[in-house]
């Protein structure tokens, strides 16, 4: 079983849309995921279970053969067998870093700020055996010489990959968010589904999952 973790200490950058669209794209393929929401307001578990189940509900929301979803803030539940992925969505919180224990740490940042929040929390990341990669959210929304300065910065960054293409800032993803759907699911969300789907299969490479 691999894990995944999403997370920065900022709020507000995408980890969430992130880690929903990366569980439903695996679900897709087969592959037998468990969300783990570990963020108490419970943003996954509601979006995963279409609304149906809130923040402090205790047990499992299965939402399909191959898909499950559970609140359990701060801490990875521990699982036996029968999983293949699981996938964590973080809290903001810096402590989380020296408590759960992920095979790839996914850095989300979104603007200046989340760029140079990346710099408190990296010497913890990198300290532990997961790989920890960084890409760059929203793209296009906070000025094309602002993101190539950071783009430059991302990629010198020792012993941590750079997703380079990212993804791209688009209407769409306020759209599913909201309708508690994916972005395969909207008419006019091309350009910004290409880029979650593509950095899913990059993804799925880097765990060693295929579809069956």
């Amino acid at each position: 079983m691999k894990t995944v973790a999403f997370y920065n200490n900022k709020g507000g950058v995408g980890k969430t849309t992130l880690a929903v669209h990366f569980a439903l794209f695996a679900e897709l393929l087969k592959l037998h995921v468990l969300a783990v929401c570990l963020d108490r307001q419970g943003d996954m578990l509601r979006w995963i279970s279409d609304g149906a189940a809130s923040a402090g509900e205790a047990g499992v929301f299965k939402k399909s053969e191959f898909l499950s979803a559970i609140y359990s803030p701060m801490s990875i539940p521990k699982i036996k067998s029968g999983i293949d992925l699981l996938i964590a969505d973080c809290p903001p919180a810096v402590q989380i870093a020296a408590e759960i224990d992920p095979s790839i740490w996914i850095i989300p940042i979104l603007g200046r700020l989340g760029f140079e929040n990346l710099f408190t929390i990296l010497d913890d990341l990198r300290d532990s055996k997961a790989e920890v990669i960084v890409l760059m959210n929203r793209k296009g929304g906070g000025g094309k010489r602002q993101e190539k300065k950071m783009h430059e910065a991302l990629s010198k960054i020792k012993r941590v990959t750079y997703y380079e293409p990212g993804i791209r800032q688009a209407n769409a993803v306020s759209r599913v968010t909201n309708e508690f759907s994916a972005v395969w699911d909207d008419t006019f969300a091309k350009g910004v589904r290409a880029d979650l789907e593509n950095f899913c299969r990059f993804l799925l490479k880097r765990c060693g999952l295929r579809s069956r």
